[in-house]
Parts: structure tokens; C-alpha cells; sequence
């Protein structure tokens, strides 16, 4: 009697479900697939001329990770995984990038009001 209630516990906690497509594994003629190339890079869409200085003034692997994980809307743990460093490094780059731009938009702001 115990195992009967387990069993149909365990079925209605974890039912199947078949009529909900896997687009990950089974893609259809519609789906759309991302190439490197069909997403826009950060400073392209950085309309603000002394935020633009600002980030040009990055290092190439800042303009790298803030383009991955801001634009693309990549984890840490994948971004690391793809570059080939550790989580913790993206991680303190990524904080070390978004400083340098709350500095400038500090900076613009204390001229707009000066």
C-alpha cells in the first residue's frame, strides 16, 4: 500500500509531458539560429560620447566580457567556460569594467552640474 502512494506520488510530482516541444534538442525549419556575427556589440549602441570614451578606454578583454554578458545575456560560469579562464576572473573583471563606468558617469554628471 506504501509503495502504491510512493509510486503515484513520484508520477504526478514528475509527469511526462509530450506535447511540449524540446527546441533545444529537436529544432524546426523556423527556429532561428544565432550566428557570432547577428548580435550588436555594446559600443554600437552606446549613444553617449564620454560613455563611449569610457568604454573604448577598456581593455579588449572588459569590452569582451561586458559585450558577452550584457549583450548576449551570458552567465559568468559560460562566458568563463568559452575564454577559457575561471568564474571568479570574469567575475572581477566584469565588477572592474562596470567601476570604470560609474566613474564616468560620475564625472559627466559632476560637469553637467558644475
Amino acid at each position: 500500500m506504501n509503495f502504491d502512494k510512493k509510486s503515484r506520488k513520484h508520477s504526478e510530482r514528475f509527469s511526462l509531458i509530450l506535447d511540449e516541444l524540446d527546441y533545444m534538442t529537436h529544432p524546426t525549419e523556423n527556429s532561428i539560429e544565432y550566428s557570432d556575427h547577428s548580435f550588436e556589440k555594446l559600443e554600437n549602441q552606446i549613444s553617449d560620447p564620454s560613455l563611449y570614451a569610457a568604454f573604448i578606454n577598456l581593455t579588449k578583454r572588459e569590452r569582451e566580457v561586458l559585450n558577452l554578458s550584457i549583450v548576449r545575456n551570458m552567465k559568468d560560469r559560460v562566458i568563463a567556460n568559452q575564454l577559457g579562464v575561471s568564474q571568479q576572473s570574469i567575475s572581477k573583471t566584469k565588477k572592474g569594467a562596470l567601476k570604470k563606468f560609474r566613474e564616468a558617469i560620475s564625472r559627466r554628471e559632476g560637469e553637467s552640474d558644475g
